[in-house]
């Protein structure tokens, strides 16, 4: 999983990908999705091990725990299969 931070990616990779309207968390995880997406497209992802800059942010949220948990059951949602073994996994959580 990596974070929007310092991301940079060739503009034939995003060729086609669109923020997915339905996503409407505080700015948490929408990086995740890109990712996934370009994962899923077969995309190959690296990290710098030495860059240039780094940044921290926050997402600027009233109750950051909720926007997380928001973010990631729209991520379950959109890209884990829906197996038995991954129900089962998620059994209990508030976003399954």
């Amino acid at each position: 999983m990596f974070t929007g931070a310092l991301m940079s990616f060739r503009r034939d990779a995003l060729a086609g990908l669109r923020h997915d309207a339905r996503y409407r968390a505080a700015s948490v995880g929408e990086d995740i999705d890109l990712c996934w997406s370009l994962g899923a497209r077969g995309g190959r992802l690296a990290i710098a091990t030495t860059p240039a800059s780094s940044t921290t942010s926050a997402a600027a949220a009233k109750r950051p725990e909720e926007a997380v948990l928001t973010s990631w059951g729209f991520l379950y949602d959109k890209h884990v299969p829906k197996t038995r073994a991954t129900q089962l996994a998620s059994a209990g959580s508030s976003w399954a």
